[in-house]
């Protein structure tokens, strides 16, 4: 589908946008109540909309097919799970980095995700039955 391909990245990229919003935040250490609302702000677009392009390619690309309620939720399993492993040790890394080192080294670490995005696999909305091999199908 030609729609999430182009919106891909630009959802990847508003997901992203928190982690420049703490990095302003952990560098500058604003005291206007103004400025960190904003930057709050930031972070609830961004995450609603990062979130939005997680669940459409979970639910055009790896849901459909037999039985997209299983395939859909063991991807939400998987996605959860990235979310709650590294949650775990986050704050011990930004104990011993400090909060500016922890949030540059966030915002590097998603760079990969912005590359790897380009080369994700859009079957434009086809059945995964569709484009499965017949012989595995049968």
């Amino acid at each position: 589908m030609d729609g999430l391909r182009r919106a891909l990245l630009p959802l990847i990229v508003a997901m992203n946008l928190p982690n420049l919003a703490y990095l302003y935040l952990s560098t500058s250490l604003p005291t206007n109540q103004a400025l960190i609302a904003s930057a709050l702000s930031v972070e609830m677009f961004g995450y609603g909309f990062g979130f939005v392009g997680v669940i459409l390619l979970m639910m055009q690309e790896i849901a459909p097919g037999k039985y997209q309620t299983a395939h859909y939720a063991f991807a939400n399993s998987l996605m959860n799970l990235g979310l709650m492993i590294p949650g775990t040790i986050s704050g011990k890394i930004q104990m011993t980095v400090g909060y500016r080192n922890f949030f540059i080294w966030v915002v590097l670490a998603s760079i990969p995700a912005l590359i790897l995005a380009r080369f994700i696999p859009i079957r434009g909305g086809r059945n995964a039955v569709e484009t499965a091999d017949p012989a595995i199908v049968a």
